[in-house]
């Protein structure tokens, strides 16, 4: 088969987008080019090698935050002849005014029309999501190992950090706070005798976090994304226009995504853009301040309050790399698209933090998190790295 991989390295932070790409291009049996849509000039190249290939995927940084890397690139994928195509989307969550929303991701998966739709959350939560995308078939092919980055480098005696970890600021407006929740009880309360080092909004670099984590007897988590998941960004930008009312930095940001076409967008882009530095420049607080320090507890009674149908959330290629350097794990209660199980492959502490005392009792016995990495590891190399999911992509690609 010849494959051609696309996506956008535009930040080094998230280090699965280059362990995606790694894993394409050792697949085996594969003729396997990879671009990188964010090199100047690499897009016309693209256009032309489309129609020579057997397949394209694009990875999930194509669709995570915007869709100006592929935008260009739209036609040639409709008209792709005999190449199948694949999509990863990236970050399954209603973010329309901060990155990119759920209906703009839709749209254009709908306007390129892919054989096959990967997603990263639950089997019947991607099949209703994408439910209306013609001829497509939504699987749930989420994040995994790539052993190749993350493995242990110290026995579990020798790393001098017990409970570590980096997150990024999860917002009030995906519906919950328990990534938060967990990082602020641990660092601000932390538990007797222990080296603790969690931070919320500095992210390493993919090398930097595999290393970091290897100096870590254990970490703590959620599962990633959002309680409340919809197809067309309605509670969110219900919650977002409530948020701002009071806040003309915040009403301005994502403006422009109310203008058809993109000519507009453009426009009204740089002219927003403009209107928020003055703003800011008078004293007005920024977006990201003033959407971290939105009131969960409002929101949540005026938006939130009801359990939503279709769940946002997932495991993520953090829970996958703590795995690989066998960093024991103490996660809030979740399915983690039933691949990881309680007590067996990490801890599980309830969301009120009822049980803390028992787990910590049980985390600081080095046999016990010993046999929890162990099995943990075992399970994952077995059926979860990054080859598997390559594997499985290119069989459905070979069905469609």
């Amino acid at each position: 088969m010849k494959l051609l991989v696309l996506q956008a390295l535009y930040t080094q932070d998230y280090s699965y987008y280059f362990d995606w790409r790694d894993a394409f291009a050792a697949a085996p049996g594969a003729e396997v080019t990879t671009l990188d849509l964010a090199r100047p000039g690499v897009a016309a190249d693209a256009k032309r090698q489309i129609r020579e290939h057997d397949a394209v995927v694009l990875l999930h940084s194509i669709t995570a935050d915007d869709l100006r890397w592929i935008k260009p690139l739209e036609p040639e994928l409709r008209d792709r002849g005999r190449a199948r195509l694949a999509v990863f989307v990236g970050n399954e969550y209603n973010a329309p005014r901060t990155h990119l929303g759920m209906k703009e991701r839709i749209a254009f998966l709908n306007r390129v029309r892919p054989d096959l739709i990967a997603s990263q959350l639950l089997a019947e939560t991607a099949a209703w999501l994408y439910a209306e995308v013609p001829g497509a078939r939504a699987l749930s092919i989420p994040h995994a190992l790539n052993p190749a980055r993350f493995r242990p480098t110290l026995a579990d005696a020798e790393r001098p950090i017990d409970l570590g970890g980096r997150s990024a600021s999860y917002a009030p407006l995906l519906g919950d706070m328990d990534r938060y929740r967990i990082y602020r009880r641990f660092a601000d309360d932390p538990p007797p005798g222990l080296v603790v080092d969690l931070q919320i909004g500095r992210r390493f670099s993919g090398e930097e976090w595999a290393e970091y984590l290897g100096t870590c007897r254990g970490t703590v988590a959620t599962e990633a994304g959002g309680s409340f998941l919809e197809r067309d960004d309605r509670l969110v930008n219900a919650a977002v226009d409530y948020v701002s009312r009071r806040h003309p930095t915040l009403w301005l940001f994502g403006f422009e995504k109310r203008f058809r076409p993109s000519f507009w967008q453009r426009r009204t882009t740089t002219l927003m853009q403009g209107l928020t530095a003055q703003l800011i420049a008078r004293g007005h607080p920024g977006r990201d301040a003033l959407l971290a320090r939105a009131d969960f507890a409002q929101l949540k009674q005026r938006f939130f309050h009801t359990p939503h149908e279709h769940s946002g959330k997932a495991i993520s290629s953090r829970h996958f790399d703590a795995i690989g350097t066998r960093t024991c794990q103490i996660l809030f209660p979740g399915r983690y698209n039933d691949i990881l199980r309680p007590n067996e492959h990490y801890l599980e502490l309830a969301s009120d933090f009822s049980n803390l005392d028992e787990v910590m009792e049980r985390f600081r016995d080095p046999a016990e998190r010993v046999r929890l990495v162990e099995a943990a590891e075992a399970h994952v190399r077995d059926g979860h790295t990054l080859a598997h999911r390559v594997e499985t992509t290119l069989a459905e690609l070979g069905r469609a």
